[in-house]
């Protein structure tokens, strides 16, 4: 009697762990060569700060700070980096020493599986949710995101959300209510803000089509109470965002950059037409613009590798999927998410920025994501359809060829109207989709020829291996694996400063130029950011920096370097930097920031690398001020701090009402951790110790155990009234907000198991 259970069980996780297994297969095939597929933002962002996450986890606390960017950023607040997701949870108890690797199959495999489950909700066989996950979990979109977690995991926590979610609004139960809100909160845990609000319109889409206003009421709440699950993770967010250039006004978003080009709709059955060997600069891209279609600031590059989907899953959604009223009802909304895609190009940009928030985002072409999401589900519907009913199956292999040829001669036509040289190298990148949509047309045509021979089970599979296939061919088109050695464990620059250490000053930014033509490009340039210290190669090198990169710059920290630049280079100096890491000025702008930069600076040996570095006269990380300078608040802080330039270091402009004392002194001793510090130090009267650390609430300080407060000091540093005598003076990081994050994730907790309980009884 519990055999069956348990080989019912086992046949039921049969076909999800096969399903991930073939979604995880080309990533496999880079991974077992030894090979990396970190990149892009991933290289450059996320990966050098995970150690951040996975020493923290393991050690059973949240990592709340860190210490080594912008003089001190709030680190779990900063949502992108996704602390709290599930994958990014399993990921850091793993300790691999290669978490991004195990980050992207995680969440790449969470896309595929996801995938499956909402088209199986939706009434698709295993073959058709088999297909959906290979279409969705293998699209050029999904793959592509593998050069930026957040919006890797955004997608592949997407499809779970609305499969909960709907399923909730279809059959009410503490089962199905567990899902939905589960869902919501791992798609919020993610980090993907834009996900998380187009996966909420989505839901509340689905939930009214399957279960009308009653049901997608039910989805809200379910969604509401997922949110507050996610709340140790919102709440410290949405605290931080009002601090930050973001909110500031600082940042302004540049209408028209990676927004979803035209020329672009034939890649969604041709992959690998708008993407060179270089991620920085395409050739093909930038001609298909035209002049003036790149504003000032902005890169022409496409904002995702690939976009391809795929020539059999685009004819089944087109064939099979639209056919019931649901399948229309989910062409519906992907075409509304194409149309968003375009952003200026059909007016969706200036609709969208009436909604609130969104005028925040700046990825029109991120909503391909979710297209493709749809496209998988609806193709997945449509093989249903095509194995039933051969009338189907026919029309299924005539819009795949019309599409087929529809794209290479559009594809062809657009490439024949730019320069000479582009237009060869577009050319070879046609002729190598065209070979894979021969191919594909190819088999489905055979498919459809032999597919009555068999039974619906085996022709479906069959038709899911084809789509498999299609898809793990395209694969080398959105995928650019590397050398991990070089990628991930490059050497930075060696440096020695008194503790607790060296802080670097990077002037400007740098892209590799001399080409080595025996290495990948992106490894390349891994290698020489590590070099120089490049955010945030030197948090994994353990360096502290000046330089921020994120999402949500500090607000304080963008509004001083405005105020000071040009001469934010050499007035860094009062905020403790001890070195400029460099590569050599190539253009007048750099060559004046060098200069100004190293004045009165000592060179030292770069042991690799291109790069400069040089030893810099600065202030003391821990110093006592000569003299201060109080004002009433940031703005006349700002103003005072421009006008008292780093020759008088001794001058502390200092925010507070009362009348701070000034006296020499000496530090002592000075130790820092991760969020905490000690210095010991004496004085012979009243003064006022600065530290050369980022001011920011949370942050408490005691001397000998009495509590003592915190000022902000030079608009971004911290400064503590210091009694006459020898003390020692501790600071913690410790934010209310969160702490009202944990008691909103408890609220929902307590919410969702009070709400099952109940509708446990009324069943």
């Amino acid at each position: 009697m519990r055999a069956l259970p348990r080989s019912a069980r086992a046949r039921h996780l049969a076909f999800p762990l096969a399903v991930a297994c073939a979604v995880l297969a080309p990533l496999a095939f880079h991974w077992a060569g030894g090979r990396t597929l970190a990149w892009f933002d991933t290289l450059r962002l996320y990966a050098p700060q995970r150690w951040l996450v996975d020493e923290a986890l393991r050690s059973f606390r949240l990592p709340l700070w860190n210490p080594f960017m912008g003089a001190g950023v709030p680190f779990l607040a900063d949502a992108i980096h996704g602390v709290l997701h599930p994958v990014s949870v399993l990921t850091a108890w793993l300790g691999t020493g290669r978490s991004a690797d195990l980050l992207i199959g995680g969440h790449v495999a969470c896309a595929g599986l996801g995938a499956a489950l909402l088209t199986r909700d939706l009434g698709a066989s295993r073959a058709g949710a088999a297909a959906a996950a290979f279409t969705y979990g293998l699209s050029g979109f999904v793959l592509s995101m593998a050069g930026n977690l957040v919006f890797l995991a955004g997608a592949g926590s997407l499809p779970f959300c609305l499969a909960g979610l709907r399923r909730f609004a279809a059959a009410p139960g503490p089962a199905t209510l567990a899902m939905g809100a589960a869902g919501a909160m791992v798609l919020a845990l993610s980090g993907d803000a834009q996900a998380l609000m187009v996966g909420g319109a989505l839901s509340l889409a689905l939930a009214l089509e399957v279960g009308g206003w009653r049901g997608a009421a039910r989805a809200v709440a379910a969604g509401l109470i997922g949110l507050l699950l996610a709340g140790v993770q919102l709440v410290p967010s949405a605290v931080h965002l009002p601090r930050t250039d973001r909110a500031s006004g600082s940042w302004v978003p540049v209408p028209g950059v990676w927004a979803f080009e035209p020329w672009r709709l034939p890649e969604l059955v041709l992959p690998g037409l708008a993407w060179g060997p270089d991620p920085l600069l395409d050739q093909v891209f930038e001609a298909m613009g035209g002049p003036g279609r790149w504003p000032a600031g902005g890169l022409p590059i496409p904002f995702a590798p690939s976009v391809a989907v795929g020539l059999v899953p685009v004819a089944l959604a087109l064939a099979g999927g639209v056919q019931s009223r649901r399948g229309r009802w989910l062409a519906g909304l992907a075409l509304a998410l194409l149309w968003g895609a375009l952003g200026t190009r059909l007016g969706a940009d200036a609709v969208l920025r009436q909604v609130p928030l969104w005028s925040a985002f700046r990825y029109a072409e991120k909503l391909v994501g979710p297209l493709s999401l749809l496209v998988g589900v609806l193709a997945g519907l449509g093989l249903d359809a095509v194995v039933e009913r051969r009338r189907a199956a026919w029309l299924a292999l005539g819009t795949a060829a019309a599409l087929g040829l529809a794209s290479v001669l559009a594809s062809r036509l657009m490439a024949g109207g730019l320069p000479p040289e582009v237009a060869a190298l577009a050319g070879a990148r046609l002729l190598r989709g065209g070979w894979h949509v021969a191919g594909a047309l190819l088999a489905f045509g055979g498919w459809v020829l032999l597919g009555e021979r068999a039974g619906a089970q085996v022709s479906g599979g069959a038709l899911a291996a084809l789509v498999w296939a299609s898809a793990v061919a395209a694969s080398p088109a959105a995928l650019r694996p590397g050398d991990p050695a070089i990628r991930l464990t490059s050497p930075g620059p060696a440096l020695t400063a008194a503790p607790p250490g060296p802080r670097i000053l990077t002037p400007y930014t740098y892209e590799p130029l001399a080409r080595d033509p025996g290495l990948d490009w992106t490894d390349q340039q891994g290698r020489e950011h590590a070099a120089l210290g490049y955010p945030a190669h030197h948090v994994r090198h353990r360096l502290d920096s000046l330089a921020d990169y994120g999402a949500m710059r500090p607000g304080r920290l963008a509004r001083l370097q405005a105020a000071l630049w040009p001469t934010w280079p050499r007035e860094a100096r009062r905020y403790g930097a001890t070195h400029v890491v460099v590569a050599p000025p190539t253009t007048e702008d750099q060559r004046f920031l060098h200069d100004l930069a190293t004045r009165g600076a000592t060179r030292t040996p770069l042991a690799a690398g291109p790069g400069e570095v040089w030893s810099i006269p600065h202030r003391a990380w821990a110093s006592f001020p000569e003299a201060l300078r109080p004002v009433a608040d940031e703005a006349a802080a700002i103003r005072e701090t421009v006008q008292t330039p780093f020759e008088a270091a001794g001058v502390v402009v200092l925010e507070t009402r009362g009348r701070p004392s000034a006296a020499p002194g000496r530090v002592l001793s000075v130790e820092r951790g991760l969020e905490s510090l000690r210095v010991e130090a004496e004085t012979a009267g009243d003064a006022t110790l600065l530290i050369a650390d980022a001011w920011w609430p949370g942050w408490e300080a005691t001397i000998d155990g009495a509590r003592a407060s915190i000022l902000p000091a030079d608009v971004v540093l911290r400064a503590v009234p210091w009694p006459a005598g020898r003390h020692v003076l501790e600071m913690r990081y410790r934010p209310p907000e969160v702490a009202a994050g944990l008691l909103a994730s408890a609220l929902g907790l307590g919410l969702l198991l009070a709400w099952g309980a109940r509708l446990r009884r009324g069943r």
